[in-house]
């Protein structure tokens, strides 16, 4: 999928699998996941953190989690929540 239209009305934010990651609720199973996330990416991809917008989760329709991008397409991803 087009990460730009997968990213159309979310928050995103660029992230360093490698770093600290400070999201709030982040459990410890979530952690390992994410590396191992990583370790199974390709030398070119980026990663992001998103989330729905509110009306979204109003709607039932929410989500947030992390992708993988390579070349403008997302390639893997994490869903964190949803409803």
């Amino acid at each position: 999928m087009d990460f730009t239209a997968f990213s159309a009305g979310m928050k995103i934010l660029k992230v360093d699998l490698n770093g600290p990651l400070d999201f709030p609720d982040m459990t410890p199973s979530l952690l390992n996941r994410l590396k191992e996330f990583g370790q199974r990416a390709h030398p070119s991809d980026v990663f992001f953190y998103y989330c729905s917008n509110p009306e979204e989760w109003r709607l039932g329709m929410g989500s947030e989690g992390f992708v993988a991008v390579r070349n403008g397409e997302v390639v893997d991803e994490i869903v964190w929540r949803m409803n």
